[in-house]
């Protein structure tokens, strides 16, 4: 017996990280420890309060708010599409794209100016998740602390230039930022969306503050909103982080 049980020993299997057991210090089967990280059973972000909002002259803008479920992780890229039907149901434009979000947050995707042939009858969009990256934690260090101050909007019925939104955006962070992008949402009356916009500023530095504005050069149906401005930036992305003023 002494003998079997001392080859027995020597020829068991060494643990590995493919062996669909839980052993050698992992967290879970085959992942954690000395193995790769395990899988977060995270859902997805959900959706909500998709619209599209009809500019005219075959331009639409759309938009929807998307919440991440978790407190804990946030995800560097989330790959969605935005497919846009005409009154048959017929997919005639599909919209490829890919965003990011914090944990915990909730925040607006936009997507303004898209150009249609105006004979082809839009009448609705839908927003769907079609990939997503791995969770991850991030570092409080790099975590976006921005703020808008002085945002107003304003009528100018000009031609080319029927209204401006403009303010100052503050990076409160003590990292910069390469790129923020700044989403502004105008909410008319019955809490409805009437327009979106967006515009991009580069090279945020610590502490710096720098105006910005944006311009629509239809009419709007209601002149009466609550203005909603979102900046964000990309905090898993490295080559987005600038490292002292």
């Amino acid at each position: 017996m002494v003998i079997i049980a001392s080859g027995y020993f020597i020829f068991k299997p060494k643990p590995t990280c493919f062996d669909r057991i839980q052993n050698q210090g992992e967290l879970g089967v085959d992942c954690g420890g000395p193995c790769p990280p395990c899988r977060l059973n995270i859902p997805q972000p959900t959706i909500e309060n998709q619209q599209l909002i009809t500019e005219g002259n075959g331009i639409y803008e759309f938009v929807a708010k998307i919440k991440n479920q978790s407190d804990i992780y946030g995800n560097p890229k989330i790959d969605y599409q935005i497919n846009l039907y005409n009154s048959a149901n017929q997919i005639v434009k599909t919209i490829n794209q890919s965003t990011f979000i914090l944990p915990g947050q909730e925040k607006y995707v936009i997507r303004p100016a898209i150009r249609i042939n105006a004979s082809a009858d839009i009448i609705d969009a839908e927003m769907k998740i079609k990939k997503v990256a791995r969770w991850k934690n991030m570092p409080e260090s790099v975590y976006p602390d921005l703020f808008v101050k002085d945002k107003k909007i304003k009528i100018l019925a000009q031609p080319d230039k029927y209204a401006e939104v403009s303010g100052t955006i503050v990076n409160r962070a003590d990292v910069g930022f390469q790129k923020v992008m700044i989403s502004i949402i105008l909410i008319g009356e019955e809490n409805k969306i009437t327009r979106v916009n967006q515009t991009e500023i580069k090279t945020l530095t610590p502490g710096q503050e720098r105006f910005f504005s944006v311009f629509w050069s239809k009419p709007f149906i209601s002149q009466k909103f609550n203005l909603i401005i979102e900046p964000e930036t990309n905090p898993f992305d490295q080559n987005n982080i600038l490292i002292g003023k």
